[in-house]
């Protein structure tokens, strides 16, 4: 998230281009759809019930997180307001912070797909 946030502080964009309310409305609904299927849909989709496939959702689940930092990157280039792009960069940060990797969670994971 740095190397995104940094990139898009040190850029300049032209004047001309500005985003409309629309497309901003969309990357905010992209982002929090994101949120949802890194949290939700990962865990679901790929039954973690043995210590590889926890890592694998793990790493799943950050990758789809990065996407939101990526899309408030694109939304820099298009114009976007720098409160849409530092936002969905900060979302990004704290959803990656909240589902870092511990083995607690790991266990938690493999505990509740054995039973399933």
């Amino acid at each position: 998230q740095l190397i995104y946030a940094f990139i898009g502080t040190i850029i300049e964009i032209e004047n001309n281009l500005v985003l409309n309310n629309e497309m901003i409305v969309v990357f905010l609904l992209l982002a929090l759809i994101l949120v949802g299927v890194s949290v939700l849909g990962v865990p679901i989709f790929v039954k973690a019930n043995s210590k590889e496939k926890v890592f694998t959702v793990f790493i799943i689940q950050w990758a789809v997180i990065e996407v939101i930092s990526v899309l408030g990157l694109i939304s820099r280039f298009q114009g976007g307001p720098d409160v849409l792009f530092y936002g969905m960069i900060f979302l990004s940060f704290v959803t990656m912070v909240c589902l870092f990797p511990t083995k607690k969670r790991a266990e938690e994971m493999i505990r509740r797909n054995s039973l399933e």
